[in-house]
C-alpha cells in the first residue's frame, strides 16, 4: 500500500489562470497608451508654442545656386519662419529676386537676402561685359549634349561638327570664352551667358544655321 500523501484539490477558480495569462498583455497595452498620451500632450504643447511665436513669409532657395547664376522662378520658394529668427534684409516675394544674379553661393533652403544678390541698379549683364565685347545667350537646346556645371568666371571652348561631314572632324568655333552667368539651375543650366566679340557671335550663329552640332567644353581653372 502506498504511503504518499493525497494531493489536495485546487481551490483556484477556473478564470484565475486565464487572467494571469492575460496580465502581460494588459501591461503592454497600458505602456502603449501612456506613450500615445505623452505624444499627444507634446504635440499640443508644441502647437501652443508655435502659435505664440509671430511668423512671417521669407523667400528661400529651392536648390543650391552658384555665384553668377541669374535667379529664376523655379529656383525659389516662399516659406514661413518665426519673425525673430529672420535676418535683416530677408526677401519675402519671388519678384524681389527673379532676374537678379547671385553674388555668393546659396544653399538649398537658405533665406535670400538683398545683400546676396546684385542690386537693382546693377541688374542685367551689361556691367559684367568686358569692354569691346557683347553678352550672348547660348541656349542649352543648341548643344549636342547637356553643358557641364558652370559659374560666372568659368571659361569654355565651343566645338562644331556637321553630321554630314563627320569624317572631316570637329572645328573650334569659340576658344577661351568667359562665362558671365547661367540661368535655369547651376547643375544643368538652360541658358549660358557668354562674353564674346561680334565676330565670335556671328561664328556661333552661322554654325547653328548650318546645322552643325555644337559641344560646349569647360576649360580647367588656372593658367
Amino acid at each position: 500500500m502506498s504511503n504518499r500523501a493525497p494531493i489536495a484539490p485546487s481551490t483556484a477558480p477556473p478564470w484565475a489562470a486565464g487572467a494571469r495569462r492575460r496580465s502581460g498583455y494588459y501591461v503592454i497595452l497600458a505602456a502603449l497608451l501612456a506613450l500615445l498620451a505623452g505624444a499627444l500632450v507634446f504635440a499640443y504643447l508644441d502647437s501652443l508654442r508655435r502659435a505664440a511665436l509671430p511668423v512671417q513669409p521669407a523667400l528661400t532657395a529651392r536648390v543650391a545656386i552658384r555665384p553668377g547664376t541669374v535667379i529664376t522662378q523655379d529656383m525659389v520658394e516662399v516659406r514661413r519662419f518665426p519673425s525673430a529668427l529672420l535676418p535683416l534684409g530677408s526677401l519675402e516675394r519671388p519678384s524681389q529676386a527673379v532676374g537678379r544674379t547671385a553674388q555668393i553661393p546659396l544653399e538649398a533652403g537658405e533665406v535670400l537676402l538683398a545683400s546676396k544678390l546684385q542690386r537693382g541698379e546693377q541688374g542685367g549683364l551689361a556691367h559684367l561685359v568686358p569692354e569691346g565685347q557683347r553678352a550672348m545667350v547660348l541656349p542649352s537646346g543648341w548643344l549636342a549634349g547637356a553643358p557641364p556645371p558652370l559659374a560666372a568666371g568659368d571659361r569654355i571652348d565651343l566645338l562644331a561638327l556637321h553630321p554630314q561631314a563627320a569624317s572631316v572632324g570637329a572645328g573650334l568655333v569659340l576658344s577661351d570664352v568667359e562665362i558671365l552667368g547661367t540661368a535655369g539651375g547651376a547643375e544643368a543650366p538652360e541658358r549660358v551667358y557668354l562674353a564674346v566679340t561680334l565676330e565670335q557671335a556671328q561664328a556661333v550663329l552661322q554654325a547653328r544655321a548650318g546645322g552643325y552640332h555644337l559641344l560646349l567644353l569647360a576649360r580647367p581653372s588656372g593658367p
